[in-house]
């Protein structure tokens, strides 16, 4: 029915994808999963954000409103926000908090936040997951914790068979697996810094036995 018809799309986006790009993208999927073409009455909003997420991965959500006095479809899109970059040994891509990549870094990036180098790792498709979960919350939950102790870690090493090297900003590295508990981690670290590391020169701690640290110091 003409009188159901959707005459106009509104689009409220942030910068990472253009309001025109959603617009098209969403015609595209009312005209293929709406009953009646495009019929606001039918229309699947879970279809259109469903096609709307998979096209476009730096979108973590998108909101459908329908306006049937005035025929209007009105979408608001909600962006990703870069937590890390993350480098496999083909490309470096921006991960969001959730550990999902969304977009590749641009060639001359300088964009001050995390630099994650997971070299031994095959290329990771945008809208996937750079690692497991629990893996990606081992790194952000041991940061966190090393943070309220002062310390700023710039960037951080993955490498084959596990390990997971943090390196600070006065560039000594705190070593973990995907294994560690990082908060006993984050706690073994600071009686370290109190005690026995207090005013050293560190080169490297190794914190991946709860009971027991090794270090060296420069």
């Amino acid at each position: 029915d003409r009188w159901l018809a959707i005459q106009t799309i509104d689009v409220r986006a942030a910068s990472a994808v253009s309001a025109p790009d959603i617009e098209r993208a969403a015609r595209e999927s009312i005209e293929k999963n709406t009953i009646g073409r495009r019929n606001i009455a039918g229309m699947s909003s879970g279809a259109l954000r469903g096609a709307l997420l998979d096209r476009f991965p730096a979108l973590s959500g998108v909101h459908a409103e329908r306006d049937f006095f005035s025929r209007r479809l009105i979408i608001t899109a909600e962006e990703r926000t870069a937590w890390a970059e993350w480098c496999t040994s083909n490309e470096c891509v921006y991960a969001d908090k959730d550990g999902v990549a969304f977009a590749p870094v641009p060639e001359f990036s300088e964009n001050p936040i995390l630099h994650i180098n997971d070299s031994g790792a095959p290329a990771v498709s945008l809208g996937s997951a750079v690692r497991n979960p629990s893996e990606v919350s081992v790194i952000q939950t041991f940061i966190r914790s090393v943070g309220s102790l002062g310390i700023d870690v710039g960037r951080v090493e993955l490498l084959i068979g596990g390990e997971f090297d943090f390196i600070t900003d006065t560039q000594w590295t705190l070593i973990l697996d995907s294994k560690t508990d990082p908060e006993i981690a984050a706690a073994n670290l600071a009686a370290l810094l109190a005690g026995p590391l207090k005013n050293q020169k560190i080169d490297y701690i190794d914190l991946r036995l709860p009971e027991k640290a090794f270090y060296r110091l420069r």
